[in-house]
């Protein structure tokens, strides 16, 4: 009988002691091996993990079960993230031998391409390609002239002056005539023509070639791996395991209160009227008295 009065009295007295002050995500129970399990889910920013474990909950009380720390598990936190990159430069060169090429590229370079990821990347050597974007040549185009003289002509007629005339291998076109008397005669008391010179002009365009220095384009491929540093919050599993379980002795000690105050009820209720039976019994006994 002490036991079980000193098991209703811890129920009574139980307190729970409770460090910490976050909220759980998600709380879910399950059962095994003939324990029962509870487990709370935890969001916890960085930085912060440490206060976070020293006020953890060690031992709680749910409704009339008392739940004890089992395990913890953390995952998440600020993680290291790498990858391979692999950049191509490009530069023009005047030679396509690979000892003027080398030089040109740089043996490492930074990666730059944004904010987050940081690293080095290294030449590769065996990834140079030349490649010839002109052969320093080009044309330029000129203009040729040429001043012709056509004798005899007994009239100045267009037709019979030539169209074209070819001059160093360029075909040159007239483009005009200029008339000019060769011989006259006396008619009368006039000199009167008698045969003209005709002054041809012609025009044409020619094309010269003109040699310069060689361009060459150089493509090389760099590699490396990258990284970058991701700050995301830890999150922690907290295991407890069920060690108490007083709900049916609340039950029956909550019966056996009732019970007893209706006991002591009853009692005093008794007591009253035994002390209420004697008081009437001296009473009589007075009377019968005198």
């Amino acid at each position: 009988m002490k036991k079980f009065i000193v098991a209703i009295l811890t129920v009574c007295t139980l307190c729970t002691t409770v460090f910490a002050s976050s909220l759980p995500n998600s709380v879910r129970e399950y059962k095994e091996n003939n324990n029962t399990y509870m487990v709370k889910t935890y969001e916890v920013a960085d930085g912060t993990e440490n206060s976070f474990e020293r006020e953890l909950v060690t031992k709680f009380k749910d409704g009339f079960k008392i739940y004890e720390l089992d395990n913890i598990s953390k995952s998440g936190g600020t993680a290291l993230i790498s990858r391979e990159e692999t950049q191509i430069k490009v530069v023009e060169t005047d030679s396509d031998k690979i000892e003027d090429v080398i030089p040109l590229f740089p043996s490492e370079i930074e990666y730059l391409e944004d904010d987050e990821y940081y690293g080095t990347l290294v030449l590769d050597t065996s990834s140079i390609v030349t490649t010839k974007v002109s052969d320093g040549s080009y044309y330029k185009k000129y203009n040729i002239t040429d001043r012709v003289e056509y004798r005899n002509y007994s009239k100045n007629d267009m037709d019979k002056i030539p169209k074209t005339r070819v001059k160093n291998g360029i075909t040159m076109y007239l483009v005009s005539v200029d008339w000019k008397v060769q011989n006259t005669e006396m008619v009368g008391n006039s000199q009167v023509p008698v045969s003209y010179i005709a002054i041809a002009n012609y025009k044409g365009t020619g094309t010269q070639k003109i040699e310069g220095e060689k361009k060459y384009t150089s493509s090389a491929t760099y590699t490396g791996i990258i990284e970058k540093t991701e700050v995301n919050p830890y999150e922690y599993e907290v295991t407890y395991i069920k060690t108490a379980d007083y709900t049916v002795l609340v039950i029956v000690s909550g019966v056996m209160c009732t019970i007893g105050v209706i006991l002591i009820i009853v009692g005093l209720i008794q007591n009253i009227s035994r002390k209420n039976k004697k008081k009437k019994t001296n009473i009589n006994n007075t009377r019968r008295f005198y």
